[in-house]
């Protein structure tokens, strides 16, 4: 993907924002690239070890492709005989043998009584035998001396280990999206990061066609880039197609690392998105952690049909972009939404339903439908602790906050912090869980219920102590 990086220092040098035609950032694709490398040392002797064998390989010389030996049929009479060889696979390709003459594909000799055979040798210029390794050495050493030239910018410091931040925010103008220049006095208090801000990032001049096909595959590819986000306020951010597009993705993916914006809803869904509920241990229905699961799904899915009203009214500089940001963001839904709970009367079970394309695209024209779930109405999400300014995220260090995992540092179920109840109440639903739980394999194999019954007592008495 052509998406160029700007590193923050490198911005804060410039004194403006420059568009993506102004400035020789890296790529994003190199920057993945780069953070595989061991550090300056390795890379360095790495460098040399690839440069010495470019030099060794990419040249005009010819040498010896391959050597094939064939047996020549014998004869009475010494007359001109030929048989046809394997043709060059090369271009530039020369051909020669120790008995005969080669034409094209054949080879020309002399009959005789005796047995021989003859060598054919193919010759051809090192630099095309070595087409693909060259190719594959070069893009190597492109990398490396990137690498190297974005630690050469530092004192010391290898930042292409440096988190990058995709920035999303408004545009101020029809051709810039900074023309006073707020948003890069803003963005300058950032430190040891790179950057994806669209006009920086993204190819802007649409006069040349590769230009607009490039950015086109960017577009395409748009979702894919929206990690670790910061959200940069503005009045009417929410108006807006794309930001709105970029703010419900990011919340959906539970990534932002700084929201200048806080938008209850959208915060609430982020929460909702970073919240795991324990596994059900039955499909049933009534269950304790069915009913979780349920109070997550139904919230959700209400939040989503408060939100499409939302982008259904937003405004695009570009009309077009309208029917391209939908169909990005119906990808998004189909892939992040919750399935519908469905009950079945017959078994008395509940069963998992996907949504189709066809129902998330129709539910920007009206709104999802689904059967309403019993839920437990205590139920309160985890609170995500965002960063809402920018000054913060950097004393932060741009890390993510996430719910811990269900299962705590002393064995037991992570019930608290807004999550259920409070730490007494949820180390009592433990242990009670604990005991209960093996009791639905009391009809194992006598052997595989032992083998459970003691894991789940190791499980009690970790949790106790």
């Amino acid at each position: 993907m052509p998406v160029k990086l700007v590193h923050v220092e490198d911005m804060k040098a410039w004194g403006r924002l420059r568009s993506y035609e102004e400035h020789e950032g890296i790529s994003l694709v190199e920057y993945k690239q780069m953070r595989e490398l061991s550090g300056p040392e390795e890379t360095d002797r790495l460098l040399l070890e690839v440069e010495k064998r470019l030099k060794e390989i990419d040249t005009d010389e010819v040498i010896l492709q391959k050597k094939v030996s064939v047996r020549l049929p014998v004869g009475l009479f010494r007359v001109t005989q030929h048989i046809d060889i394997e043709a060059p696979n090369l271009p530039n390709t020369i051909v020669v043998a120790d008995q005969g003459q080669v034409k094209g594909a054949r080879l020309y000799f002399r009959s005789s009584w005796r047995k021989k055979k003859a060598v054919i040798e193919y010759l051809c210029p090192s630099n095309i035998i070595h087409r693909s390794q060259i190719s594959a050495l070069s893009a190597q050493a492109a990398i490396l001396r990137s690498y190297v030239n974005e630690n050469k910018m530092t004192s010391g410091r290898d930042r292409t280990k440096d988190k990058v931040i995709f920035v999303s925010h408004r545009w101020e103008g029809r051709l810039s999206p900074d023309p006073d220049g707020s948003q890069f006095k803003r963005l300058s208090v950032l430190e040891n990061c790179y950057l994806i801000y669209d006009y920086c990032s993204f190819p802007q001049d649409m006069s040349k066609p590769s230009a607009s096909a490039l950015l086109q595959i960017v577009l395409d590819e748009m979702t894919d880039l929206i990690e670790d986000v910061i959200v940069l306020s503005a009045p009417d951010f929410m108006d807006r197609g794309w930001c709105l597009y970029e703010y419900i993705v990011a919340s959906m993916r539970a990534s932002l690392i700084c929201d200048e914006i806080n938008v209850p809803e959208l915060v609430e869904l982020r929460n909702l998105a970073a919240t795991r509920v324990p596994v059900p241990m039955g499909t049933k229905g009534g269950g304790f952690e069915t009913q979780l699961k349920n109070a997550k799904v139904q919230r959700t899915l209400e939040l989503v049909n408060s939100l499409l009203p939302c982008f259904r009214s937003a405004e695009f500089s570009v009309p077009s972009d309208r029917e391209r940001v939908q169909s990005l963001l119906v990808s998004e839904l189909f892939r992040k939404l919750p399935a519908k709970q469905e009950y079945d009367e017959y078994t008395h079970e509940w069963r998992s339903e996907p949504w189709t394309i066809e129902e998330i695209e129709d539910a920007f024209s009206n709104e999802l439908k689904w059967d309403y779930l019993q839920y437990n109405t205590g139920f309160q999400p985890y609170e995500l602790d965002v960063a809402t300014t920018l000054e913060e995220a950097v004393r932060r260090n741009y890390q993510r906050d996430e719910m811990p995992r269900i299962l705590s540092g002393h064995g037991g179920f992570s019930l608290t912090r807004g999550f259920i109840v409070d730490e007494e109440t949820g180390r009592f639903l433990t242990v009670l869980l604990a005991i209960l739980y093996p009791i639905q394999f009391a009809r194992l194999h006598p052997i595989k219920f032992a083998a459970i019954a003691v894991f789940f007592v190791s499980f009690l008495v970790i949790t106790i102590f």
